[in-house]
């Protein structure tokens, strides 16, 4: 009988380390996944965020191709004659001066 005892507690030991770990894998997998989802929202915001910041930048360009295009047609000819008596202004390209202003603004997720 003394043999079965220590059989039965250790069974029962077993079953609750199981229990409890089981237990904890849950929270822990709640936890996680949790995060994983916080994780890819943060993930996607900054995917678009740079996405964003690449629009602009293309857009810019384009705009200075645009403003060189246009200048280089105003001053050949015939067409510079024809801008000339229309006063065609030359364009000017989009310049950023203040080293603050050309750098991205700073977002903070905290």
């Amino acid at each position: 009988m003394m043999t079965i005892l220590p059989g039965i507690f250790l069974a029962l030991i077993g079953a609750v380390v199981v229990a409890a770990l089981y237990a904890i894998g849950q929270y822990n997998g709640h936890v996680t996944l949790t995060g994983l989802k916080a994780n890819q929202n943060m993930m996607q915001l900054t995917g678009e965020l740079t996405s964003t910041e690449n629009k602009v930048a293309f857009a810019r360009q384009a705009y200075n191709d645009s403003v060189m295009s246009h200048n280089t047609v105003r001053e050949t000819f015939p067409t510079g004659v024809i801008a000339g008596l229309f006063q065609f202004a030359p364009a000017e390209l989009f310049q950023i001066d203040n080293p603050e202003e050309k750098q991205a603004p700073k977002v903070s997720f905290t």
